[in-house]
């Protein structure tokens, strides 16, 4: 026989059961089936146990759990009876193999020789429900003619390799037209809709007072006219006195 033995005409099986007396029938070994499977994989990353009771596995499709292996699958049959070889054989059977939503179900059958005894099935579900890691540049303070161009964001994922990164700017006005924010929002969103979003604040500022145009004859007015208030002369205008300055923009 195959992994089993016989002791007195009743199977035990070589490697665990021989910690059981040799005298209790294999019909009793029903009954502690689920002490069989626990101790058998109690030092395993995860149990037969939690294997069927986990409903999600917040994983890609790739990293799915694998389920047992078919000779770890035999404690799932402690009370089989053969007298000729003893196997199990394990089949995957692949309901969706998207990362954002995937099921499988392992299906695991056991033969004596060519002939089918009995089958256990362990089933699995999860998908991608982390978002992606997104880096953006710093925050910065500037002067109103120095204000950057867009920066460059940069984002990964663990399921997606070609994340989707989307930028929005907004301007918020200040005191004066040179002096203002500017908020940048970049959101970075894999192909199960997962998304992360951060934003960059660039602080724009007009510190320099502005300066006379190279050459600019700045009006020296009149004194002494012999005219009335209301026909006094009505200076530079404002397009006269913008041409005398030089401000940033």
């Amino acid at each position: 026989m195959n992994n089993f033995t016989k002791c007195n005409g009743t199977a035990k099986r070589s490697s665990i059961l021989n910690l059981l007396c040799c005298s209790m029938g294999l019909n009793k070994l029903q009954v502690l089936k689920p002490l069989l499977v626990l101790v058998l994989f109690v030092f395993s990353s995860v149990s037969v146990f939690s294997q069927q009771r986990s409903t999600f596995y917040e994983v890609c499709f790739s990293e799915r759990p694998l389920g047992l292996t078919a000779e770890q699958a035999m404690a799932l049959f402690p009370d089989a009876e053969c007298d000729g070889d003893l196997k199990v054989e394990k089949s995957e059977v692949v309901i969706s193999d998207s990362d954002c939503s995937w099921a499988i179900t392992y299906d695991y059958t056991l033969y004596c020789g060519d002939e089918e005894l009995a089958i256990e099935k362990l089933s699995y579900e999860g998908g991608d429900l982390s978002a992606p890691e997104l880096t953006i540049p710093a925050d910065m303070t500037v002067e109103c003619d120095a204000v950057p161009e867009v920066g460059d964001a940069s984002a990964t994922d663990n399921c997606d390799d070609d994340v989707d990164i989307s930028v929005e700017e907004v301007r918020t006005d200040g005191s004066c037209y040179n002096s203002y924010t500017l908020t940048r929002t970049w959101t970075a969103t894999d192909n199960c809709g997962n998304a992360t979003t951060l934003s960059q604040v660039i602080t724009v500022e007009d510190t320099t007072a502005p300066m006379l145009s190279k050459g600019a004859v700045v009006p020296k007015g009149e004194t002494g006219l012999n005219l009335c208030y209301a026909r006094r002369p009505e200076g530079p205008s404002e397009t006269e006195k913008g041409a005398l300055l030089t401000e940033k923009l």
